[in-house]
């Protein structure tokens, strides 16, 4: 929702949703927790892309659809876990799209173990986030939408440890393969992966790539794709050696602290 992000707009699939519901749940949470922007997100079961189908933004503002991958938005889907941010000019996760923001809220909510979305609230001045107004703000999300949020718990603003795995391509299908597997067997049991390099028949098409980013001047993180749930790919398009090896576009600081593994498909 932040203002000036150029529009990505990516195909979705058709998910049933009820977004007057989940918008007047963020309605009725502004007088408590008083932001500029909120937003109602569900992972899209067909492309794990990260979806807005309910908002709240100021009148004259253009939103968007499908939120960054490297973002706050993006760890909590992955974490399930509620990231505050009390000072997102100092907060290494926050996407600087909007110059007068001050402090994002992002926050897992649960319905059962099958319906599970994230609501993000992002304000001017400083965040009270105290127990009074949380306990409120469950209790709204609960009677309006019958989802759940998770508690508060420990800070979870810190990113999260990168392990880097270099993988040496002899350019054979027999090692792609064995490098998109153990990327896949990572993400499936439970740990946030990133697979960089060339590999645009996984994305059904999506992009830009990063060498289109490179020409058409945008950031890293539009490059992050999701494959399945886990599981991303950053796509470099053709030549992903000069992408990769000297961190064009400084992907690497898009990707550190935001996935547990990555794994390079570069020479």
């Amino acid at each position: 929702m932040k203002c000036g992000k150029p529009s990505v707009r990516i195909r979705v699939s058709r998910v049933q949703t009820n977004s007057e519901t989940y918008r007047r749940a963020l309605e009725l949470i502004g007088p408590i927790l008083p932001y500029r922007y909120a937003q109602w997100l569900i992972e899209d079961p067909e492309n794990h892309d990260y979806r807005v189908i309910a908002s709240v933004i100021p009148h004259g503002t253009v939103g968007y659809d499908i939120a960054h991958r490297t973002g706050v938005i993006g760890q909590v889907f992955r974490l399930r876990t509620l990231i505050a941010v009390p000072d997102v000019r100092n907060h290494p996760l926050y996407d600087p799209f909007e110059t007068t923001i001050d402090w994002e809220l992002c926050f897992p909510v649960q319905r059962d173990a099958n319906e599970f979305a994230v609501v993000n609230l992002e304000g001017i001045g400083p965040l009270d986030l105290n127990g009074a107004a949380w306990d409120r703000v469950c209790e709204i999300i609960e009677q309006t939408t019958s989802y759940k949020p998770e508690s508060i718990g420990e800070d979870t603003s810190h990113l999260i440890q990168t392990h880097r795995i270099r993988m040496l391509s002899d350019k054979t299908g027999d090692y792609r393969s064995a490098l998109v597997a153990a990327a896949r067997a990572i993400a499936r049991g439970g740990q946030s992966t990133l697979l960089a390099g060339d590999f645009e028949d996984l994305l059904t098409g999506r992009g830009p790539t990063m060498a289109d980013a490179l020409t058409q001047d945008l950031d890293a993180s539009y490059c992050f794709f999701g494959a399945e749930q886990n599981l991303d790919i950053l796509a470099t398009g053709p030549n992903p050696q000069n992408t990769l090896s000297t961190n064009a576009l400084n992907w690497w600081d898009r990707a550190q602290g935001r996935y547990a593994f990555v794994l390079l498909s570069c020479d």
